[in-house]
């Protein structure tokens, strides 16, 4: 779960009302909790989803590959 493994967010059940609307009221309550929660989501985009990164995973991928031929 990107969501969880990032901690940029809230993840509940799905079908469960009940934990949607604690969430909603969780994060309406605390600008402090979702300005953490920002931060963090462009954290993890920064270290898993850019380009570069993207690009030098694949680069160390056939590096590595290369190497057992």
């Amino acid at each position: 779960d990107p969501v969880q493994d990032g901690r940029c967010g809230i993840t509940v059940l799905p079908g469960c009302p009940e934990e949607i609307s604690k969430a909603i009221l969780e994060l309406s309550n605390s600008a402090e909790k979702r300005r953490e929660m920002g931060e963090n989501g462009r954290h993890y985009f920064d270290e898993n989803h850019d380009f570069r990164v993207i690009g030098e995973k694949y680069f160390q991928k056939f590096r590595e590959l290369r190497g057992n031929a």
